[in-house]
């Protein structure tokens, strides 16, 4: 009897750890999610966001306009979506998962192109780094054309990281595959942000985002809803 006493006294110490072990562990396993659904809702939450490479931008067709603008997008589609923006601009940064949703569901597919001008406000001030971004990227596009939406993208991700002065040129320089000294030496001459400047002026656009559109390459009208679902609208209509 002493002994059973004995085997049962031991036992009961033996199961309660057993229990407080898994306790422990289904804890930390709840702690684990909750920590990744945290992290998600963070990200998703700073807005501006990306998931385009440059091999994603390589399958785009791209062109210059006459005065130097950027798009991307087959030429034969009939609406042109153009977005004046702003790298430093909190509201381009939020706005611009819904610019990547058009990209993808109608610019990647060929139903609509993407026109993209620079704007230095900063949500409301005229910003000179703005300028320097702008004059970098241009001469990312001439050392490898095409590149100048992916730049963008780098831009984006730059500012969002608080990259700043040679680190900033350093980086666009690296991500894109371009020559760094060669890239400071044309940004000093470069001209594309004042030809977007003047677009600007001549269609009263004083801040960003602000986007319009063109049918079959005419002059840009303004947008009047400007979420997804109001360009989504815009695009099917004129398609």
């Amino acid at each position: 009897m002493a002994d059973a006493a004995k085997n049962k006294s031991t036992t009961a110490p033996k199961a309660a750890s057993s229990r407080s072990n898994q306790q422990t562990f289904l804890i930390a396993v709840i702690g684990a999610v909750a920590l990744v659904a945290i992290v998600l809702v963070l990200v998703s939450a700073r807005g501006g966001q990306s998931s385009f490479g440059e091999a994603f931008f390589a399958e785009i067709p791209y062109e210059r306009l006459e005065d130097g603008g950027y798009v991307i997008g087959d030429p034969e589609a009939r609406v042109t979506i153009v977005e004046f923006f702003d790298w430093y601009c909190p509201s381009c940064q939020q706005f611009k998962p819904t610019i990547d949703q058009v990209i993808t569901e109608y610019v990647k597919t060929g139903r609509a192109r993407y026109e993209m001008r620079s704007l230095p406000t900063a949500g409301a001030n005229a910003n000179p780094n703005t300028t320097q971004v702008a004059n970098l990227l241009e001469c990312v596009e001439e050392q490898k054309p095409g590149s100048y939406a992916f730049a963008s993208e780098v831009a984006y991700e730059l500012v969002r990281t608080g990259t700043t002065g040679a680190n900033f040129s350093q980086g666009i320089a690296d991500r894109t595959g371009t020559d760094f000294a060669q890239l400071l030496r044309c940004s000093q001459e470069a001209t594309q942000s004042e030809a977007d400047v003047r677009l600007a002026r001549s269609l009263g656009v004083s801040s960003t985002p602000t986007v319009l559109y063109r049918i079959d390459g005419g002059a840009p009208q303004p947008i009047s809803d400007r979420s997804f679902a109001g360009i989504s609208t815009l695009i099917e209509t004129f398609e």
